[in-house]
Parts: C-alpha cells; sequence; structure tokens
C-alpha cells in the first residue's frame, strides 16, 4: 500500500505544468530528450516538466545538424524556432495569466408589498366610508348609513418582480482532461486533430488542454482510425475526466458538457 502510494504522488508531481513550442522551417526533425516529436505543420507544442531539455533537430534520415539545451521555467511557454542554420528561443510567455471572469445573469424574484386601510364610520348622522392608501394619499368617498361602527380592514397586495442577478464565474486558463483506459489497450489520444497521448498499457493519462470546445479522438495505434469520438465543452470547469475503451463510446464521469459521437 505504501508502495502504491509513493508511486501514487510521485506521478502527481510528475505531471507537466510547462510547455515547449519548436518552430521548423523545411523538412526537419525534432527529437526532445531523446524521443521524436511528432511534426506534421512546422510546428510542435510539447507539456513538460520544468527544467533543462534537451532539442536534436535531424535532417533526412537521422543527420543530426544541432543539439542543445533549453531551460523551461515553470508554469511557462518557451517558444523556440530552428531556421536553419541557427535554433534560437525567443519568447517565454506565463501560461496561468489572471483568469478570466464571466457574468451571467440569473432570474431572481423580489417582492414587494401594498396595504391599503379602508375606514368607515359616521360623520353627523350621515355614513361615510373612505380609502387611503398606506403613503397617505386620499383615495375615495362614497355614503353610508347613518351610525355605522368604524371597521377598519388592511388589504395587502404582493407583486413579483423578475430582475437579474449578476453570478460570477472564473474561468480557467488551462483545463486538465485525465484519460482513463479502462481496458488496458494501446491506443492513441487525438484532441482537435492533433496527437495528445499515447497508451501503451498504461491506465490514465494526463494531458493539459484550452476551455473551450473540443473534439477528442480514440485510435486504433496500428490502423490509425478512430473507432470513438466525442465532443466536450470544458465551460467553467478545471479538470474533468474521460474514460476509454476499444470500440466502446467514451465516457465522461464529472462533467456535463460531454456528447459522444
Amino acid at each position: 500500500m505504501l508502495f502504491a502510494l509513493l508511486t501514487a504522488l510521485s506521478a502527481y508531481a510528475q505531471e507537466p505544468t510547462s510547455m515547449l513550442t519548436i518552430s521548423v522551417k523545411g523538412m526537419y526533425g525534432i527529437q526532445l530528450d531523446g524521443a521524436y516529436l511528432e511534426n506534421t505543420t512546422g510546428r510542435t507544442e510539447t507539456w513538460v516538466n520544468p527544467g533543462r531539455h534537451e532539442v536534436v533537430v535531424v535532417k533526412g534520415f537521422g543527420k543530426e545538424v544541432f543539439r542543445g539545451f533549453v531551460d523551461v521555467p515553470d508554469d511557462h511557454e518557451v517558444r523556440c524556432r530552428w531556421v536553419n542554420p541557427s535554433f534560437d528561443c525567443y519568447e517565454s510567455v506565463a501560461l496561468h495569466t489572471a483568469p478570466a471572469t464571466v457574468v451571467v445573469p440569473v432570474p431572481t424574484a423580489t417582492t414587494t408589498t401594498t396595504t391599503t386601510t379602508t375606514v368607515g364610520g359616521s360623520v353627523d348622522g350621515f355614513g361615510v366610508s373612505m380609502s387611503v392608501s398606506e403613503d397617505g394619499m386620499f383615495v375615495g368617498v362614497g355614503g353610508g348609513f347613518p351610525g355605522a361602527p368604524v371597521i377598519v380592514t388592511e388589504t395587502t397586495e404582493t407583486t413579483v418582480i423578475e430582475q437579474p442577478a449578476e453570478i460570477q464565474y472564473t474561468v480557467p486558463s488551462k483545463v486538465k482532461l485525465v484519460l482513463r483506459s479502462t481496458d488496458g489497450e494501446w491506443a492513441d489520444v487525438y484532441v482537435d486533430g492533433k496527437m495528445v497521448s499515447e497508451f501503451r498499457n498504461e491506465s490514465e493519462k494526463v494531458v493539459w488542454i484550452s476551455p473551450g470546445v473540443h473534439q477528442v479522438e480514440v485510435r486504433d495505434f496500428m490502423a490509425n482510425s478512430a473507432y470513438s469520438r466525442a465532443r466536450i465543452d470544458t465551460a467553467y470547469v478545471d479538470h474533468l475526466t474521460i474514460g476509454i475503451a476499444e470500440d466502446q463510446p467514451m465516457v465522461c464521469y464529472d462533467h456535463d458538457g460531454f456528447w459522444a459521437q
């Protein structure tokens, strides 16, 4: 049990919190810390742990044309580029800036009360009645019967008014997407057409995505064909968990903004 706890804590501590973006011009491949990065558009975005990382640029069948190191601060995106024959890192941007605040009008009920008092009695042998509103304004007068007793009646009228109130929601700068394999099969997970995670006997992977609407696909790692698709709207949550299994629709365990396709 202690070993499982230590393993879980180690995995949690190693979740990447920074990003390294590398753009290349021309037919070049990129290796990061010894692993090739998928580069089909000339730009790679990879979540990494803060610290020093080795970058290798290769051409053709693996001919090395550059090797160097990039220091990535915690909670930052470092942007680099390769334009033959030079490699440079030109910008470092904080990832988790001040969160945006969205104000959403929500209808609420407000109650107002109006009180009317009616007074009746005898004045010089002639019965009168009159109505007086709560603010003291005269409403009306009418005849009655001589010697009628004094009667006081209070009538309450309630009016319900729909009035908008403001509730503030915080939109996170990044959303933690937990991918959970329920069958242990090998698979590749794509978000908006880009591969974000590979399952090779792992039970759970974590990736970070921007808030908003995204298309998620699970593909067979051999056939490279999607056997499960879903659309997610992260809305105002900062994390959500998706379960995947071969030839089965995806399921979401903790968020309503999920539609399997």
